[in-house]
């Protein structure tokens, strides 16, 4: 995901981490690393690189 953000290929990125997090839901994942992933989630959608430096 985060090479899909540095490429400004925010769509993708959001793409694939909402399908991780929907994983991570279905295998009782996700409150233990679903919600810090949200927040980056939330940026992508917003053209954001939340992996920028």
């Amino acid at each position: 995901m985060k090479p899909l953000a540095d490429q400004a290929k925010f769509e993708a990125a959001a793409a694939r981490l909402a399908e991780l997090l929907g994983w991570l839901k279905e295998n009782h994942q996700y409150n233990t690393f679903g919600q810090p992933l949200e927040e980056s989630l939330a940026a992508l959608r917003a053209r954001e690189n939340p992996w920028a430096e």
